[in-house]
């Protein structure tokens, strides 16, 4: 192999695995991933089951939100004036990666899709706020991450958002009787925190991961027919899914 075709091979290669823009990567991502993701609509193949909402808070009624292709192009023309030429998203490298891990199936409960979501949806969202943070410095904030269920977060925290600090290092563990209170019933799936420069963690946003079948077009549709009187039976009709 002649030296221009190993430079060529080479620069390939770290064009590959360099971060890309947030054009190149939704691009990426959409010719090769979403293809992988489809929904199994064989119910006697997917996860049953129903969530357990007692204690949890969820909406009472829901609602056209007729203003939101106006506020949603206002939010990507500000995020693309933002980052959008930073290079702060994955590879194409780690999109080809996630392909390949990804099951390859069709998705019949949220495992199924757990390293797209980790990969293509809470990495970059934590790097577009902390690139944001770069160049918009806020002394509240110093970065933001997502963190498991209610791991690290106490009681008093999850109930008031109250900040959380971090222990010393040079503090002793604490005991599984000395640990504090959780709140594992109220937990949603995922928890964005932002984290100050003295280490305390706040929550800025939860996230709830539902596979696709279990969300029927048709239950939506029959609440949100009606403007003038939502309803509320989408909830209540939930318990018998």
């Amino acid at each position: 192999m002649g030296p221009d075709r190993e430079a060529e091979e080479r620069a390939l290669a770290e064009a590959e695995t360099r971060g890309t823009n947030l054009s190149q990567y939704l691009h990426h991502v959409q010719t090769m991933i979403f293809s992988t993701l489809i929904v199994e609509d064989n119910r006697t193949k997917v996860a049953t089951g129903t969530t357990n909402v007692d204690n949890k808070v969820y909406p009472d009624a829901l609602h056209r939100w007729t203003e939101f292709p106006t506020f949603h192009a206002a939010r990507f023309d500000l995020l693309v004036h933002a980052v959008g030429d930073s290079e702060i998203f994955p590879s194409l490298f780690e999109v080809r990666s996630t392909r390949r891990n990804l099951s390859p199936t069709t998705r019949k409960d949220e495992q199924d899709i757990r390293p797209f979501i980790r990969a293509h949806v809470e990495v970059p969202a934590s790097n577009i706020v902390d690139a944001y943070l770069e160049k918009h410095p806020d002394p509240r904030f110093a970065t933001f991450e997502f963190s498991n269920n209610a791991y690290g977060l106490s009681r008093d925290t999850v109930l008031n958002n109250t900040p959380l600090r971090t222990r010393n290092e040079d503090q002793p563990p604490l005991t599984k009787r000395q640990s504090p209170d959780r709140m594992s019933s109220l937990a949603p799936d995922r928890w964005g925190i932002h984290v100050t420069e003295d280490h305390a963690r706040t929550i800025a946003l939860v996230g709830e991961y539902k596979a696709s079948h279990k969300a029927q077009a048709w239950r939506f549709k029959n609440v949100l027919d009606d403007d003038t009187c939502p309803t509320d039976s989408l909830f209540a009709d939930a318990s018998v899914v």
